[in-house]
């Protein structure tokens, strides 16, 4: 059986997402930055006074954010409340609305990423994909094959056309082109055993957290060209083995979350891509994030 973080670790450590568009009104036009606290989404917009505003409350914490202008979805877990919100995936207006479910009989989804209409999650044999409405599901829209130990892929991103995943087992990130489904399964390949885990996508570049737990120091966010060239295992060195987690980024700004190991507090850290951290504390919660970018 696949190698995983704990259940506890992928509950309160789930991965992100990414979402890039371009904003509906002015009201959006600055970018925000939405993740999970306990049983609720939170979202903040990057502002100097930036102070953060309850969106939904989910009866689970979300294992999973992605954002799409005017939306945001959420993966759920086999221990929500309530079997119509089990391994699910759930979505609401940005201001907290019309909150219903989009998908379900998934399995444990800690990525998803929404692009062009669809949302997509490394299921049990490949790549899921769902409408924002609820059709067109197929729970192995791009197949692939298993890790060693099981499992297929654990983090997921998109950059133009082309969608990312990662492989922990494998040490490895692939790539897929949407435009004909053809993959790359060993894009990058990772020396060691740094497990990548969730990933982002921003400024022509791809960016996988490596988990502390999995290699004797810190806890890392790497990174690499779009096309797989110049690659940095350590674009980002936390401060603690406890994560990174969740990942997000977009224009000029990476996040990441980390702690919340034997009922320690988590915070989401903010630093620029060109490298340079802003806050190892942005904001205190979860680690399930997502970011709306502003036009």
């Amino acid at each position: 059986m696949k190698s995983r973080p704990t259940s506890a670790m992928i509950v309160a450590a789930a991965v992100v997402a990414l979402a890039l568009a371009a904003a509906p009104s002015q009201a959006w036009s600055r970018p925000i930055l939405f993740f999970q606290k306990r049983l609720s989404i939170y979202k903040v917009r990057l502002t100097p006074r930036h102070r953060p505003t309850r969106v939904v409350g989910t009866k689970a914490e979300p294992l999973a954010i992605t954002v799409a202008p005017g939306q945001v979805f959420w993966t759920t877990s086999e221990t929500s409340r309530g079997t119509e919100f089990k391994n699910a995936i759930m979505a609401a207006t940005v201001r907290g609305k019309d909150v219903h479910k989009v998908a379900s009989g998934l399995p444990i989804t800690i990525d998803i990423v929404a692009a062009d209409g669809y949302l997509y999650w490394p299921d049990e044999d490949g790549i899921g994909r769902v409408a924002f409405d609820g059709s067109h599901l197929n729970h192995d829209f791009i197949p692939l094959p298993e890790e060693y130990g099981g499992g297929v892929a654990d983090g997921i991103t998109v950059a133009g056309r082309y969608l990312f995943f990662s492989r922990c087992q494998d040490d490895s990130v692939g790539r897929v082109d949407l435009t004909d489904r053809s993959v790359e399964q060993d894009l990058i390949h990772l020396p060691g055993r740094l497990c990548p885990q969730s990933m982002a996508a921003a400024g022509g570049r791809v960016f996988w957290t490596e988990l502390g737990g999995f290699h004797p120091y810190d806890g890392r966010v790497g990174s690499a060209n779009i096309n797989g060239t110049h690659v940095d295992q350590s674009a980002f060195v936390l401060d603690s083995p406890d994560g990174p987690f969740g990942l997000a980024a977009a224009g000029n700004s990476i996040f990441w979350s980390y702690g919340g190991s034997a009922g320690s507090p988590q915070y989401v850290s903010r630093a620029k891509l060109s490298g340079g951290l802003l806050s190892s504390k942005f904001v205190s919660g979860g680690s399930a994030l997502a970011l709306l970018a502003g036009s």
